[in-house]
């Protein structure tokens, strides 16, 4: 196992040491029952990963794993993929890093993850105004875990007025207005004004 392992280092090193990286990669030893050897990077905010560890079935292959992204924003965006090769064999593992694992395409499924992440930023700043802008109407309380607005209020007569905006992401969010007869036929006046406009 020694012997395996020390020759993985040696395959790790020359690998992540290659002229074909133009960024810097970070190594990392594991204490995990695996041994594994963790290399890590980030480029544009996006954080990459390759883990490397012998075979717990067979001691002259090894397991490499690639990441690239976080699975808790980038969620299908993310790239990922395993691989299994031959310690002890002649040729180079270049072949093996660079095009069966994919660490050619690293600075794509950054692109791909920073465009993504864009699109989402431009969302949310959507969804940011719009909800200021209802909370301009009334001081609305947010949750947008639930996808709504909320508003409640009751005056000193005991009437009260509740109001909700569902599915906020939406192109066609929905308004429920919950209140009494002569507030909704106050309401509904002022909506016939807007519409008729």
């Amino acid at each position: 196992m020694l012997k395996s392992q020390q020759q993985l280092e040696k395959i790790c090193d020359s690998i992540f040491n290659h002229k074909n990286f133009n960024n810097k990669w970070i190594k990392k030893n594991s204490d995990d029952y695996n041994k594994s050897i963790w290399f890590e990077t980030k480029l544009k905010g996006v954080p990459a990963h390759v883990i490397v560890h012998i075979n717990i079935r067979d001691k002259n292959k090894a397991v490499a794993y690639f990441s690239v992204g976080e699975y808790r924003i980038d969620h299908n965006f993310c790239f990922r993929k395993e691989i299994t090769f031959s310690i002890w064999k002649k040729n180079s593992f270049e072949n093996d890093f660079f095009k069966r694992l994919g660490l050619s395409e690293l600075e794509a499924h950054i692109e791909n993850i920073v465009s993504h992440r864009k699109e989402i930023k431009k969302e949310n700043d959507i969804l940011y105004h719009k909800i200021e802008a209802f909370k301009r109407g009334l001081p609305f309380k947010t949750d947008l875990n639930d996808h709504r607005l909320s508003y409640y209020d009751e005056n000193k007569k005991g009437d009260s007025i509740s109001v909700e905006i569902l599915r906020v992401y939406s192109d066609s969010p929905t308004l429920t207005i919950s209140a009494d007869s002569d507030l909704l036929i106050q309401l509904s006046s002022i909506i016939g004004q807007i519409i008729n406009k």
